[in-house]
């Protein structure tokens, strides 16, 4: 049996969505400045999505390192699934990506800016048309998903409602602006219930599905590498699986005994993913630190 959404993550979904709308309705010309802005993100992020996502899962991770700091990557048939152990996906997360001047990333105040965990969240779009979000918090089960159909029609509804001529469909509508309630499916249930706090969703776009999955399989390869995985401050364990097959990375950090401050970090990768690498590899490098005065200005 799947995990059931509660009602308090229903009402969240339909309160961001219906103010999403009624802002739309206010400021028609809103529509196609979300999709013009969303459109530019994504092609500033393009191919990066598995660093971004990456990144963004390690920025969430917990400080202590007792608790399980985990990224998982899960390329199956026509879609790929991305599940972390950070601190769980909620509804102020959900409303800030659907508004891209607004982010909660490292946000204890009013400071928020340039879009949820970093405007590279829409680096996504390169690979999805589909995405959807998952994340087991204190308000029960967030469950969503983002149709582009879906939101021209509900736009299209909540415009002719308000009297405003469309003169037919809408042609660009942001696809990350109104999210829809969803239901997790086995697998996405299974992670969440095996300590993953959070689930991205990525069904392949049907057009160049092949190419895609080929280009996803190859960055998991050849493109993460020892250095990306050391450079992540929190987590310690990278998962890579590609059907039966799979990479594991795993961190160990400790401090380096001598007059420079450093760290040893310790890398392990492990896994068939491959045929063409060592199954095993077990390496150590070290990480200096050095201060730097940082200028009033930001540059």
């Amino acid at each position: 049996m799947g995990i059931m959404v509660e009602q308090r993550a229903i009402n969240n979904l339909q309160d961001i969505r219906e103010t999403k709308l009624g802002t739309y309705a206010n400021e028609p010309p809103l529509v196609s400045k979300d999709f013009k802005l969303e459109a530019a993100d994504s092609a500033d992020y393009s191919r990066r999505f598995v660093f971004e996502l990456l990144q963004n899962a390690d920025d969430e991770m917990p400080e202590d390192s007792d608790k399980p700091r985990k990224v998982r990557f899960e390329l199956r048939g026509d879609c790929l699934l991305v599940a972390n152990t950070g601190r769980p996906f909620d509804a102020a997360d959900l409303d800030a990506i659907t508004t891209l001047t607004q982010t909660t990333k490292g946000d204890e105040g009013d400071e928020a800016t340039i879009g949820h965990k970093g405007r590279g969240f829409t680096s996504i779009l390169d690979i999805t048309s589909n995405p959807a979000i998952f994340s087991q918090n204190g308000g029960g089960l967030l469950a969503a998903e983002f149709d582009r159909e879906k939101t021209r029609d509900v736009i299209e509804k909540k415009l002719r409602k308000g009297g405003v001529e469309t003169d037919g469909e809408i042609d660009n509508v942001p696809l990350m602006s109104i999210p829809f309630p969803s239901e997790p499916g086995t697998r996405v249930s299974d992670l969440l219930k095996t300590g993953y706090s959070t689930v991205f969703r990525l069904p392949l776009k049907d057009e160049n599905q092949e190419r895609i999955f080929e280009t996803i399989e190859s960055t998991f390869k050849e493109q993460v590498t020892r250095e990306t995985v050391a450079l992540l401050p929190k987590t310690d364990r990278v998962e890579f699986a590609v059907g039966n097959r799979q990479r594991v990375w795993e961190k160990t950090r400790r401090d380096w005994r001598g007059k420079t401050a450093a760290s040893v970090i310790g890398i392990e990768r492990r896994g068939d993913l491959d045929p063409d690498t060592p199954e095993e590899i077990s390496e150590e490098l070290i990480s200096f630190a050095r201060e730097y005065d940082v200028p009033d200005r930001s540059f």
